[in-house]
């Protein structure tokens, strides 16, 4: 909000980076927001800031401008970012019932068991950006778009995603999570483990990938279906052979297939990775 960012002046901008530099929240220079928040909505700080072993409960950022936010060690609680651009580099923080509604994230990373707890990334924009051994326990994404985003060894419990995840990369633990409303576009599950998720009704999940493609690869050769379906298949079948010693769980999502070799080869192949994921759970 074009007013949020009018009203600061240069030396009160000034004073809270100083402040901030030495470890200290200020009040600001504006009252606390309705919801009993310091108030430092539209602030814009352009040099980077780097906060270590930081304690802070109830601030609003909204619609401000950060640049680099290094936070090393420190706790944040009830933190509004919410219309801000930020790139949030994380080491071993925990962020908790916090707000990044329409937040840009682009080139964020988090690492050194950082956590995010019971936080909302509604209609968030993340790209580039770095989950490496992080934890999000209870967290929603609702409406987001997540490109390009190494997720690592990060555990997911109990968190919701609900948008458009593209060339996302899991490595680690999803428990509890709620995929119903997520579309998968050209991610990896290398290793990653599925335990107790819902999923889409255009998904397949793979308990036994390595059971589960040999089957597939092996049917793909005798398995009646058009010249550009089988070709499509067979496409797949060597990329998904590079990664199927190391990957325990696949999941397959029809729009992705769409996507990228239209409806009705993508609808055709669906339909037999359907066959075969209904015959290893009959066998099972």
């Amino acid at each position: 909000m074009k007013e949020r960012r009018q009203r600061w002046r240069r030396d009160q901008v000034d004073a809270i980076v100083s402040a901030l530099k030495i470890g200290k929240l200020p009040e600001g220079p504006f009252a606390r927001t309705s919801e009993g928040r310091i108030d430092l909505r539209g602030v814009e700080i352009k040099v980077p800031l780097a906060l270590e072993g930081f304690v802070a409960e109830g601030v609003d950022l909204s619609y401000a401008s950060l640049g680099k936010l290094l936070c090393r060690r420190c706790v944040l609680a009830d933190w509004i970012f919410d219309h801000s651009s930020v790139v949030l580099l994380n080491n071993g923080t925990e962020v908790s019932r916090s707000s990044f509604g329409n937040t840009r994230l682009t080139g964020s990373a988090s690492t050194g068991g950082a956590r995010f707890v019971e936080c909302v990334f509604h209609s968030t924009e993340i790209e580039g950006a770095i989950f490496k051994e992080a934890e999000f326990l209870k967290c929603d994404f609702g409406g987001c778009a997540l490109k390009n985003i190494e997720f690592g060894t990060s555990a997911l419990q109990k968190v919701r995603i609900n948008g458009r995840l593209e060339k996302c990369f899991f490595r680690g633990e999803l428990r509890e999570c709620d995929f119903v409303n997520a579309v998968f576009f050209d991610c990896a599950f290398y290793g990653a483990e599925f335990t107790g998720c819902s999923i889409s009704d255009h998904a397949l999940l793979f308990d036994n990938w390595r059971s589960a493609f040999q089957v597939i690869q092996e049917g793909s050769r005798s398995r009646s279906m058009s010249a550009d379906s089988r070709q499509a298949l067979e496409q797949m079948c060597r990329i998904w052979l590079k990664v199927s010693d190391y990957t325990k769980q696949e999941l397959i999502d029809r729009r992705d297939l769409q996507e990228a070799y239209g409806e009705e080869v993508a609808n055709e192949v669906y339909a037999y990775l359907a066959e075969i994921k209904s015959a290893a759970k009959a066998v099972g």
